[in-house]
């Protein structure tokens, strides 16, 4: 892939495309410094997936770890941090639940993969959160209804 730049969603030239077609079924992009595992960059649907800003959430120190449900805290951390470890190799996916800043949670499918120059070295990492609330709900009425 090389380290083209055109994976950074803030800077690409594909970057209105991807948002607009975001619109129907929000999705919050982002990328992640890979050194730190902070957010650089988030798309403006944060507003609709939690309720803030990207300069809100860009803002706020260990946003993502604070909003973490408390029973998927340990887990969601530990599986990015050992992702991390391995060199973001592959596309890490995983399920947790978050608060939003109305104080409701949501549940979240966070889908990350790391963006590696022509050298093998790690030089970012993208990823999109999608809130999946109406699809655990379904999920959860349709094994009710199968008891």
């Amino acid at each position: 892939m090389g380290n083209q730049g055109k994976y950074i969603f803030g800077q690409s030239t594909n970057c209105t495309c991807v948002e607009y077609s975001s619109k129907s079924n929000p999705v919050l992009l982002y990328t992640l410094d890979p050194l730190t595992l902070l957010p650089r960059y988030v798309s403006s649907d944060s507003e609709i997936v939690y309720n803030q800003t990207p300069s809100e959430v860009l803002s706020e120190t260990n946003w993502w770890r604070k909003h973490l449900h408390p029973e998927d805290r340990d887990q969601a951390v530990s599986t990015l941090k050992n992702w991390a470890e391995q060199g973001c190799h592959g596309q890490l996916r995983h399920r947790y639940r978050f608060r939003k800043n109305d104080k409701s949670w949501a549940w979240i499918e966070d889908q990350l993969a790391g963006i590696h120059n022509d050298n093998g070295e790690l030089v970012d990492i993208v990823g999109s959160l999608t809130d999946i609330t109406q699809c655990v709900g379904v999920q959860g009425d349709f094994r009710l209804a199968l008891h």
